[in-house]
């Protein structure tokens, strides 16, 4: 009698608290992105404590949360808070990254920023666009918790332990 082993890809999508993925996507591309924030001690390439603004007034906390495939390794994959503007994530002292020398624009398309080998597929990041294809990527920095903030020219930079493909580009419909 033979055994028959089944190997599962561990999968790690990015989570979404307090709201549905579909959720996010359709709010982004209505009301469009008014501020990607971070506390002024920090920078853009190394930032806690993230809160994406939308034009609507709704809030993401932003972060990276730790997974692991075995003993060994340690990876992270992305996540989005919704959080009240009451919450005290809202109120620290947050400097505005300007996406693309503008504070609020229109999202048309955005890319999931993803890694995928024979063990797991992860997605660490994500890219919001607008129509002339500039915006800002939001990727999980090689720190607990800590997310990297990019706008499109500085995309290819942004330091992270993995390459990430670009793939699952959600237009605007």
């Amino acid at each position: 009698m033979t055994k028959e082993i089944l190997i599962r890809k561990c999968s790690f999508e990015i989570e979404f608290v307090n709201c549905k993925r579909d959720d996010f996507l359709n709010d982004v591309f209505q009301y469009g992105v008014s501020a990607v924030r971070f506390p002024t001690s920090q920078s853009s390439d190394l930032a806690w404590n993230v809160l994406l603004s939308l034009g609507d007034g709704a809030l993401y906390f932003v972060a990276g949360k730790s997974c692991s495939t075995d003993a060994f390794n340690e990876y992270f994959f992305l996540s989005f808070e919704r959080i009240k503007s009451d919450d005290a994530r809202a109120s620290i002292d947050l400097k505005t990254f300007l996406v693309s020398g503008s504070a609020e624009f229109h999202v048309d398309s955005i890319a999931i920023l993803y890694y995928e080998d024979n063990d797991m597929y992860l997605e660490g990041g994500i890219t919001l666009n607008n129509c002339e294809n500039r915006g800002v990527s939001i990727v999980v920095a090689p720190s607990p918790g800590a997310v990297a903030i990019a706008d499109m020219e500085q995309y290819p930079t942004v330091n992270s332990d993995l390459n990430f493909s670009q793939a699952k580009v959600e237009r605007k419909k």
